[in-house]
C-alpha cells in the first residue's frame, strides 16, 4: 500500500511543475505586444505559440486603443461598446489556456477577456471578468480586452499556455 501511494505522488509532482519552471528552462516562449502588429483585429498582437507553450505579458491602457470594432459578444449580456485591443494566436496541439487581468483594476475602469475563434463573425468560447482557463484544440484563436461603455483604462494581461496532458482535473489519472 505504501510503494502505490509513493508512486502516485511521484507521478503527480512529474505532471505539476510550476509554469514558472518551464519558462526559466527554455520551454516557454516569451513575448509581450512591442514585437508585433497593433491591437486592432486587422493587426493584432501574436502571441507566438511554440510547441504548445507561451508566456505572454502585455500592459496598455483601452482609452488608447484605436479599435471598437465588437460592441457586443453573442449572448453575454454586458454592453461592450468602449475600445478594445485584440491578440491572435495559433496552436497546431490541444492546450491548456489561461489568461488573466491584473486586479484590482484601476479606479473607473472596467476592462473584460474575450476568447473568440472569429471576430467577424464574433464567435465567443469564453468570457472573463478577470481571468479565462480553456483546453482548446489546435486551431486559430483571438483574445480581446474590452472596456464596459465609457470604462475604459489600464490593464495588465498575462496569457499562459501549455501542452494539455492526462492526468488534468477534467481528465484525471485512472489507476486500475
Amino acid at each position: 500500500m505504501a510503494r502505490a501511494l509513493i508512486c502516485l505522488a511521484a507521478v503527480v509532482v512529474v505532471s505539476c511543475v510550476p509554469s514558472s519552471d518551464f519558462r526559466t528552462r527554455g520551454f516557454y516562449s516569451t513575448a509581450t505586444s512591442e514585437e508585433a502588429g497593433n491591437g486592432t483585429s486587422e493587426d493584432p498582437f501574436i502571441i507566438d505559440v511554440e510547441n504548445g507553450f507561451a508566456y505572454y505579458t502585455d500592459a496598455h491602457d483601452t482609452l488608447d486603443a484605436t479599435s471598437n470594432d465588437i460592441d457586443s459578444y453573442g449572448d453575454y449580456v454586458e454592453d461592450a461598446s468602449g475600445p478594445e485591443y485584440f491578440y491572435y494566436f495559433v496552436t497546431d496541439q490541444r492546450i491548456e489556456f489561461h489568461a488573466s487581468l491584473a486586479y484590482p483594476e484601476a479606479s473607473g475602469t472596467d476592462n473584460d477577456i474575450y476568447l473568440l475563434t472569429s471576430t467577424d463573425p464574433t464567435t465567443v468560447i469564453a468570457r472573463g471578468g478577470y481571468e479565462i482557463s480553456e483546453i482548446l484544440e489546435a486551431g486559430e484563436y483571438f483574445l480581446t480586452v474590452d472596456s464596459v461603455i465609457d470604462e475604459a483604462g489600464p490593464y495588465e494581461l498575462t496569457v499562459d499556455i501549455r501542452p494539455w496532458t492526462n492526468g488534468t482535473v477534467d481528465d484525471p489519472f485512472l489507476f486500475a
